[in-house]
């Protein structure tokens, strides 16, 4: 049918895998009764502060993988150039909005405590979220 099927099994299983080693790190983290503080952080411009997150966002392979999916998946081939560069654009200002609404939402003292005192259940939810989806791409039949 494909002549690359086995590329796709390929990652398929390097997927299900990195998803089971997450929900493994959770499931520990969880379950690690350490009294997380915050550290002191030097104080830092808030342009450096901002390209430190962009850089990071920007060389952070799983969302290069995901926007590249996602355009692929939904742009149309025949698209201009003027139309992509105006869908990236819009996509940019939506996630900087987005990370930029995170970053104020996590930066209060209010969220910080709930998440550090709620942190073990975060924890143990990623951990059956990650395994549950491991699982189900081990043992989904594709044919």
């Amino acid at each position: 049918m494909y002549n690359n099927i086995w590329l796709f099994e390929l990652l398929r299983y390097l997927g299900a895998g990195y998803l089971l080693y997450l929900a493994f790190n959770s499931a520990r983290s969880a379950y690690i009764k350490a009294d997380t503080q915050l550290e002191a952080v030097a104080k830092i411009s808030l342009r450096l502060t901002y390209l430190k997150g962009a850089s990071l966002q920007l060389t952070n392979p799983k969302v290069i993988l995901c926007f590249a999916s996602i355009y692929a998946i939904l742009i149309p081939a025949d698209t201009s150039p003027k139309e992509l560069l105006t869908i990236i654009f819009a996509i940019s200002i939506m996630a900087n909005i987005v990370f930029q609404t995170y970053a104020y939402i996590f930066s209060t003292s209010i969220v910080r405590h709930s998440y550090f005192r709620l942190r073990h259940y975060f924890e143990a939810t990623f951990a059956l979220s990650f395994g549950f989806a491991g699982f189900k791409i081990l043992t989904t039949d594709l044919e």
